[in-house]
């Protein structure tokens, strides 16, 4: 009997290794498998081929990484999954090759090991390369260690990554070793034999089992041995065999998971064996899995289901179903279910829309009346059913048996809504309006001037106000019956009709539509939510069905969803930017994801904890548990930048840089949670703003310019984490050079530099000639100075010489002569003095005295003369050739004209800056000396004239102004000359 088993095992183990190189063809992809939907399965199972990326159907280990991607090992080398997508992990020739029984991730070095099949290990990624050389008879992977029988049959063990090794104990010689690890602490092995546990640092065999390998329960801290036709569990050394529903004697187990709910599942070459917490056996799901060929096991607690690796069909996702949908064709005869009630029998009573009446007992549906008709909306009314109808009125139901119908007031009009509200009236909704009545013959239809039109939902209010809800908005009636409010299209409420109310605690209540979402009302205005940023409810919003724990169920057109009112109060307050809710569908045990919604209690909870819903294909029945918090974990995958793929440590690009593709995930297996992606840019004038969010995890940004950036990073789901954990990837695109701040400041510095010398060159060409300018002015100047006193010279020569003839004329030879003596000497001092623009005070009345001396000549009566000019004056310069014209004026036109007394006065003071020279004669005046010249023929004065002149010459060339004033005395008895000479500047002299 032990040969056989023995042999049968041998026959088990060839199979086995013969399946893992067998190829078959693969499922859809990630097909649903819709036989699981059928409501005796605890499971559904989605399929992932060689279509969705699986590299090769025989899938022989898995295992989670940090970020909680799944890797898988294949026959045709390792993929990582995250839920929407699987990629290679270093596709090479030799990791291809490797078909890996066990793997080990060191988180702390992202290091990926493989134990093979021949027992030799590997680094997988992010190389290839073989650690332990030496054969060895057989090796397990445990925890993140290795553990391993040599040739020279020793039991060692060694840390993964290590080359070297621990002896633990010898054993003794044997042909085959079959299996080996350690459980509970206790080392093991198996052979043919049986197996042998070192107790005591004794070898003992324990059982005539053949162990493979073992593993803990990381929530119990039990161990399991995984045996050629058995599961044992080991505690404090002593073996249990675990039982299971069929006999497993010819079966194969090739590994075991666990979930933190206690539940255990168990693979083998025949199918997949599950056990929960509440029960000791067993039990198989063998009846809806396309293959029984199941080889590796992986429960993901985060999303709470189980992965399981076949030989030939690929990755399995099993989840534990939240939903029943009840549908038997043969009864309903179609699929289509509207409203739901509970009778005084406890029974739950359904409307087929398009047949009958049909009741849920026991797991199945049935008829509950033997009458057809289109049958529309159910209530519970005075302990009996009132079911409506698309046309026929109202029938009142009790004890199967239709007892009456009530026709009036709705009759030929579809009834979708009937209530009875808390003082026992009966309401009634339909297309054409509402009725209320205190019984059915008192049903009088109200509000008749509103034109309310369909009526699909009634709802009362904790202060007794009847909400109605319809194609035209909803509106309020107070309980004595008072239409309060009507809020409609005019109050921003869109969508085709209001389908559903929930109210809250402190009276405000949402209102559900179709085609518009969820509204919120204050009392005071209407808000709707599904207008508000980032808000991912659906537009469709059949049912507000609230449980026990704070959410509310939505059905729709897509499914049904979930989501909790405090994160909806927390949305409405701003506290959080996004509003995402739970989505429950056909990977929960939905069969089909469209519901009914146009109908009063088109829903029913008999705790607010399980949820029955009529939909357009049966019944289904929502038993669902939110499970525990999770925190998504985002990071970054890949990073592309002009189409080529970067190193994830590259932070610097060139300006050349036209594409950056960032691809960043979260893990997530189902469809559950609902998550989302988003990202905002912060950089040079950008606004910092998250996207809108998205179901895939890729960021494209396009003609960035130069500057620093940081893109961050999340995931968002149902639950509406506040604070959700963000990465962040900082990134520079580099300037042209030409953009650079040090090539734009030496640019700048060049182009001032050449501005300044153009500049400077253009001031030094206009200083040139402003230079040449002024010489030349000055030259003009001198040549004009010159050309005055060279006029002077002459006509005070012609004046001396008149003098001169005049004596000659009056044969006064000796005052001639003496006159021509004294004439000589003074045109000597007057050509000496003429060549400069300034003389001394001095000089000028050394000149002046020389002058009146041969004037003198002139006069038969005396010409009394006085020069009053102080010593310390003399010494000062004033312009030449100023004073002595001013005196000869008045020698010649004011003295020679006068009888008797001729007095010519000549002062000199210092006044501040100035030397003040006063001529002063007491001649016959201005007036009287014009009239006299008057009438002689061609006179000029050209005396003064040149005086005039060279002040202003004096003025334009050194900004010298030489001011005087002419004073004619009173009764023309002379002339008073005023000269202010402002003192002569050192500069003037050298010019």
């Amino acid at each position: 009997m032990r040969a056989f088993k023995v042999n049968s095992w041998l026959v088990f183990l060839f199979f086995f290794i013969t399946c893992l190189n067998q190829k078959a063809n693969a499922q859809p992809l990630g097909k649903l498998i819709e036989s699981t939907l059928d409501y005796n399965s605890p499971f559904t199972i989605r399929v992932f081929g060689t279509e969705d990326g699986v590299p090769q159907h025989q899938i022989s280990s898995m295992i989670r990484n940090k970020h909680g991607l799944l890797i898988i090992g294949t026959a045709n080398g390792l993929v990582e999954f995250n839920g929407q997508s699987f990629s290679d992990i270093n596709p090479t020739d030799e990791s291809r090759k490797m078909l890996c029984g066990d793997l080990y991730i060191d988180e702390k070095t992202n290091i990926l090991y493989g134990l093979d099949l021949k027992s030799r290990l590997y680094i997988i990624s992010p190389y290839t390369k073989e650690l332990f050389k030496d054969e060895n008879q057989i090796a397990k992977m445990h925890h993140d260690s290795l553990i391993f029988i040599t040739k020279k049959n020793e039991f060692r063990i060694a840390k993964i990554g290590s080359t070297k090794s621990r002896l633990i104990s010898k054993i003794s010689p044997q042909k085959t070793i079959l299996g080996c690890g350690i459980a509970d602490d206790t080392p093991f092995y198996s052979n043919l034999e049986g197996s042998f546990f070192l107790i005591k640092g004794k070898w003992v065999k324990l059982t005539n089992e053949i162990f493979s390998k073992s593993k803990k329960n990381q929530y119990t801290g039990q161990y399991y041995l995984l045996g050629v036709s058995s599961l044992t569990s080991f505690e404090n050394g002593k073996l249990k065999i675990e039982s299971f529903q069929e006999n497993t004697a010819d079966y194969l187990f090739t590994d075991i998971a666990f979930s933190p709910a206690g539940e255990t599942f168990v693979s083998s070459h025949q199918g997949l064996f599950y056990r929960n917490k509440k029960h000791s056996l067993f039990e198989s799901l063998n009846s809806n899995i396309p293959t029984k060929l199941i080889l590796s096991l992986e429960y993901n607690t985060d999303e709470n289901f189980l992965f399981a690796g076949t030989t030939n069909k690929g990755l399995f996702q099993i989840k534990e179903k939240s939903c029943i949908s009840f549908f038997d064709e043969s009864v309903l005869k179609e699929s289509s279910l509207s409203s739901i009630v509970k009778n005084e029998q406890d029974e739950l009573l359904i409307s087929g829309t398009f047949s009958s009446i049909f009741a849920l007992k026991n797991y199945s549906l049935s008829k509950y009346i033997n009458f057809h008709t289109d049958f529309s909306t159910l209530a519970t009314i005075n302990g009996e059913i009132w079911a409506g109808t698309w046309g026929s009125g109202a029938f009142v139901i009790r004890n199967h048996q239709i007892i009456r119908q009530i026709k009036d007031p709705f009759y030929g009009a579809p009834i979708l809504a009937m209530f009875q509200d808390r003082k026992k009236r009966i309401w009634i909704g339909s297309e054409d309006g509402l009725a209320v009545g205190t019984n059915e013959k008192s049903l009088k239809q109200i509000a008749k001037k509103q034109k309310i039109g369909l009526v699909i939902c009634i709802y009362q209010l904790k202060n007794g106000d009847i909400l109605v809800g319809g194609e035209n908005g909803f509106y309020i009636f107070s309980e004595d019956l008072q239409l309060k409010n009507q809020i409609g299209i005019r109050n921003g409420l869109s969508g085709k009709e209001v389908r559903s109310f929930h109210e809250k605690e402190d009276g405000t209540f949402y209102i559900g539509t179709y085609g518009g979402g969820l509204y919120y009302w204050d009392n005071k205005k209407l808000l709707s939510i599904n207008r508000m940023k980032n808000c991912l409810l659906d537009n469709d919003i059949f049912t507000l069905a609230p449980d026990k724990k704070g959410n509310l169920y939505i059905s729709s057109n897509h499914g049904l969803y979930v989501i909790n009112e405090k994160k909806m109060e927390d949305f409405i307050q701003h506290k959080i930017n996004f509003l995402i809710p739970f989505r429950v569908g056909h990977d929960d045990g939905i069969l089909n994801t469209e519901f009914n919604g146009g109908f009063q209690n088109n829903y029913f909870t008999p705790d607010n904890k399980h949820f029955y819903f009529p939909s357009i294909q049966g019944l289904v029945v929502c038993f669902l548990e939110i499970p525990k918090y999770r925190k998504l974990k985002p990071f970054l995958k890949e990073i592309l930048v002009n189409d080529k793929i970067q190193k994830l440590s590259n932070h610097v690009f060139s300006r050349t840089t036209h594409t950056i593709n960032l691809k960043f995930n979260c893990p997530n297996f189902t469809n559950f949670y609902n998550l989302y992606y988003q990202y905002k840019l912060v950089g040079p004038d950008l606004k910092e703003m998250w996207s809108v969010p998205t179901k895939k995890g890729e960021i494209s940004f396009r003609m960035l310019p130069p500057g620093e950036y940081t893109v961050y990073m999340r995931g968002i789901d149902g639950f509406n984490d506040q604070n959700p954990r963000e990465i962040s990837y900082s990134f520079k695109i580099e300037k042209h050079i030409y953009e650079t701040l040090w090539f734009r400041l030496v640019a700048f510095g060049l182009v001032f530099l050449l501005i300044f010398l153009l500049t400077y060159k253009r001031i030094q060409i206009s200083k040139d000639q402003e230079l040449k300018e002024s010489e030349h002015k000055n030259t003009m100047f001198e040549l004009k100075l010159k050309a005055i006193q060279a006029k002077m010279n002459p006509h005070f020569i012609f004046n001396c010489l008149n003098n001169i003839q005049y004596l000659i004329v009056m044969g006064k030879q000796e005052e001639a002569e003496f006159a021509l003596s004294d004439f000589s000497g003074l045109l000597r001092k007057f050509l000496q003095q003429s060549d400069h623009s300034f003389i001394t005070l001095r000089d000028e009345v050394e000149l002046l005295k020389s002058y009146i001396s041969v004037e003198r000549f002139r006069f038969e009566e005396g010409l009394n003369v006085e020069v009053k000019i102080p010593e310390n004056l003399l010494h000062l310069k004033i312009p030449t050739l100023l004073i002595q014209p001013t005196v000869e004026n008045a020698i010649v036109h004011g003295l020679t004209h006068k009888k008797g007394d001729k007095k010519l006065i000549i002062k000199g003071y210092k006044e501040n800056d100035s030397i003040i020279l006063k001529i002063e004669d007491n001649g016959i005046g201005r007036q009287e000396a014009k009239r006299i010249n008057t009438y002689r023929a061609n006179h000029i004065s050209h005396g003064w004239n040149m005086v005039l002149d060279k002040i202003n010459l004096l003025k334009a060339k050194y900004q010298y102004s030489v001011i005087f004033e002419i004073i004619d005395k009173p009764d023309n008895s002379g002339t008073i000359v005023i000269f202010k000479i402002p003192l002569v500047l050192e500069e003037m002299l050298e010019n």
